[in-house]
């Protein structure tokens, strides 16, 4: 039952386009020194990215009267 399982595994493997997933996404090699604080930079990365973007969208959107300013904005 186990060299089947294994013999089903490396068959799976041998495909051309999980052999690529398998290269560039699971076994894809990092630096030794890579530890659990580069976690925070890409968290950090991603929201600058995020307030960005809706800044942009709302200096888009964004009607500088008295009285539409709000609802402009408001979806």
């Amino acid at each position: 039952m186990k060299t089947s399982i294994k013999k089903l595994r490396g068959s799976l493997w041998d495909q051309p386009l999980l052999t690529v997933a398998q290269n560039h996404l699971i076994s894809y090699p990092t630096p030794s020194n890579l530890n659990g604080n580069y976690n925070w930079g890409v968290l950090a990365g991603l929201c600058l990215v995020l307030q960005i973007r809706t800044g942009i969208f709302l200096a888009m959107h964004h009607t500088a009267h008295v009285d539409l300013a709000f609802h402009s904005v408001q979806h």
